[in-house]
């Protein structure tokens, strides 16, 4: 994108003079601004370091430098440069320019050979000189101008004056040593002062602190006798809280230890009274069971003798049980008939003719007893008992399902079994 071109000192401030100008480069790359400051830089640093004498003059403007040759490249035939009035006249309140200085033995070939010339006028013209023949002749040449863009003016160039008297830079030096040396124990002074002025405050905040703490002593002493006081009324009230207490303790022991002992006696009554009871329940139910036991027996003769009958008579002993054999935990409803001493059980009246258990109970049974007389796990089923064997084997259980029922299976037992009732 071709740049804007800017226009010169000359134009702008003396339109009507012609003055022939080389061409100004459209496009410019930031590689050749950065070369060109620091070709400035680097150049007066090297003049202030190490005069050198002057080549001969030269009226052709200075080449390109190599690596913008063909790019931005300058005309090489001789022109001339005729300043306006209006510039001369500025030129000459400015103040004096610097004579670039190099090696004889290398002629000037690049911009930065021309020293810039530093002033308060516009910055978009950069005003140059040729380099001098002899570095002892009082001859100035005269100033060349070029038009530049501002950017290509470093300010810290412009700003730069040069001063070709040793011993005014002597001078200076001497001045700016004493200045410095002034500065420093200026500082050193007003280090010092801030250093006391850091002590006394630190006295001062001593001294505050000191007092801060006398004050706090003072008052955790007068907080302490206090507390002492507080303490010992309340050890006082204490003591004698604590010989109420024990007094109203011991009252209540005494109280409970003659409340204990009409208890024990009550309780003592209460348990004469409850054993009698029990022997006399106890007395009345061996009674009952005496007399229950009796009816039962006399039943049981009973019914022995009707068994004994029908089986003279060939009748059919026979009924329903449901029985808990030694072998197995399951109670099993069975249909049963008794043939000689031997009772067979069926699984129903129609299965007759597959026998399922047989009990043998001629001289094998030693005793047939109810819940009450050490089976207390038949206790909660009604018209049970269990019969107990001479050969080892556990016993079995049975139980019907009415009183009568139950008399007629003990009467068939016990006359099949033999036993006396």
């Amino acid at each position: 994108m071709p740049g804007r071109i800017r226009r010169s000192f000359t134009e702008t401030y003396a339109p009507n003079h012609a003055v022939n100008l080389p061409p100004v480069p459209v496009a410019k790359s930031a590689s050749m601004i950065t070369g060109l400051g620091s070709s400035l830089l680097r150049r007066i640093q090297k003049d202030k370091e190490v005069p050198t004498p002057v080549p001969k003059d030269d009226t052709t403007p200075p080449p390109p430098p190599p690596k913008d040759k063909g790019k931005f490249g300058l005309p090489s035939h001789p022109r001339s440069v005729s300043t306006p009035k209006s510039y001369t006249q500025l030129h000459h309140s400015l103040p004096q320019t610097i004579p670039s200085q190099r090696k004889v033995s290398a002629p000037p070939e690049f911009l930065s050979d021309f020293a810039v010339i530093s002033g308060s006028f516009s910055s978009d013209e950069v005003v140059v000189e040729k380099p001098m023949k002899q570095a002892t002749s009082a001859k100035v040449p005269d100033s060349k101008t070029l038009p530049l863009d501002r950017k290509w003016v470093s300010p810290e160039i412009t700003s730069y004056t040069f001063i070709p008297d040793p011993n005014e830079r002597a001078r200076r030096r001497q001045l700016i040593q004493e200045q410095r040396k002034r500065e420093e124990e200026e500082a050193i002074q007003e280090e010092a002062e801030r250093q006391r002025r850091l002590k006394l405050e630190k006295e001062a905040l001593l001294r505050q602190e000191e007092e801060e703490e006398r004050q706090r002593r003072a008052s955790l002493d007068e907080e302490l006798q206090r507390a002492r006081n507080e303490r010992r009324l309340k050890e006082e009230r204490e003591r004698e809280e604590d010989k109420k207490k024990k007094q109203e303790i011991e009252n209540r022991k005494r109280a409970d230890r003659e409340r204990r002992l009409e208890e024990h006696r009550r309780l003592e009554e209460w348990r004469r009274e409850q054993a009698k009871r029990a022997m006399e329940e106890e007395n009345k139910e061996l009674g009952t069971k005496k007399h229950e036991e009796a009816e039962r027996r006399a039943k049981i003769r009973k019914m022995v003798s009707e068994v004994e009958n029908d089986v003279h008579e060939g009748q059919l002993v026979a009924g329903w049980v449901t029985l808990q054999i030694s072998e197995s935990l399951v109670w099993r409803r069975r249909y049963f008939k008794l043939i000689g001493n031997t009772m067979f059980f069926y699984r129903s009246i129609n299965d007759i003719d597959q026998v399922l258990d047989e009990l043998d109970l001629q001289d094998k049974v030693v005793a047939i007893k109810e819940w009450y007389q050490g089976f207390e796990e038949l206790k909660a089923i009604p018209h049970s008992f269990a019969i107990e064997f001479k050969d080892g084997r556990q016993h079995w259980a049975f139980f019907t399902d009415s009183d009568p029922e139950k008399d007629k299976l003990l009467g068939i037992l016990h006359f099949a079994a033999g036993l006396h009732v």
